[in-house]
């Protein structure tokens, strides 16, 4: 019966065989595989799953790559030229006859509307705050200060 052995080398240090040699050697003489121990055994086995694995993702890979070279997506369709963004219809306020009640309702849409223009700017801070001023403003018309 054949054993396997260890090919050796010019030195004096030993080296292993490779799964894919031991397969190759495995597949000339069927007979040694009858003097495999289990760990060899499942050595193997285990290198054989890991290389058809590996395989099985090459292939899987290359008909991506395939697929996506043969089928390109279909051009984004154009963009209408006029394009026209909704109009903000600016109704003013009716607030039964205090002119600066009025006033202060209009100074705050229009500090709102400020603030929505400036967002994620540089400008953005100076619009929160007179946004809050003219809150402010409003509030103080609605609820006066009582009087002690």
């Amino acid at each position: 019966m054949t054993t396997l052995q260890p090919r050796k080398t010019n030195g004096a240090d030993e080296t292993a065989l490779t799964h894919v040699e031991f397969a190759q050697i495995l597949v000339g003489n069927r007979r040694a595989a009858l003097d495999l121990t289990v760990d060899q055994t499942r050595q193997l086995a285990a290198a054989i799953l890991l290389l058809d694995h590996q395989l099985a993702d090459a292939n899987r890979r290359m008909a991506c790559m395939m697929v996506a070279e043969a089928d390109p997506p279909p051009p984004p369709k154009p963009e209408p030229k006029t394009k026209t963004k909704p109009e903000v219809v600016h109704v003013p306020i009716v607030t039964g006859g205090s002119k600066d009640l009025t006033a202060a309702l209009e100074a705050l849409v229009k500090a709102r509307q400020r603030l929505e223009r400036e967002r994620f700017s540089a400008g953005e801070n100076l619009a929160r705050q007179n946004f809050e001023k003219a809150a402010i403003t409003v509030t103080d018309h609605c609820n006066p200060k009582q009087r002690k």
